[in-house]
């Protein structure tokens, strides 16, 4: 469990991978304050995210040229296998995610150094953010 990295103190505990998740610590118990709203809704920051967001950047054209040239050589991109893999595929969140592999490799082009640090910002004020309005117990449904 990623709270024992919290050594027994009060913490906000936040992973972020395929997916993202956090929680408030209080030194003894944890306490969710988000609800668990999938990958669709809640996965900020996560691989998934990043994915989404440069398969985004391709689909509606606004990638740099000299990344849209990489982004294709680097995966077969073809519109009834992308589709089928979002919405009937086994798991839409690693395919997704299976993107981010390219923003990882090429993150020291402009574009995405600049999705990566509004990504980073995004977990900051929309996932930890809501740790910093007491109480912490608060949960939806």
């Amino acid at each position: 469990m990623a709270v024992k990295c919290a050594k027994g103190e009060p913490s906000v505990v936040c992973i972020l991978g395929t997916g993202a998740n956090s929680c408030f610590f209080d030194g003894i118990k944890i306490h969710k304050r988000l609800p668990d709203w999938g990958y669709q809704v809640m996965d900020l920051g996560s691989g998934n995210y990043f994915g989404r967001e440069v398969l985004r950047s391709y689909a509606y054209g606004y990638m740099p040229r000299d990344l849209l040239k990489k982004f294709e050589d680097s995966y077969n991109l073809n519109n009834k296998d992308i589709l089928h893999k979002l919405y009937h595929g086994e798991n839409p969140s690693s395919y997704l995610a299976n993107f981010a592999k390219f923003v990882i490799e090429n993150r020291d082009h402009s574009f995405l150094r600049s999705m990566i640090r509004d990504g980073v910002e995004k977990v900051f004020e929309h996932v930890l953010g809501p740790y910093c309005n007491p109480p912490f117990s608060r949960t939806i449904g």
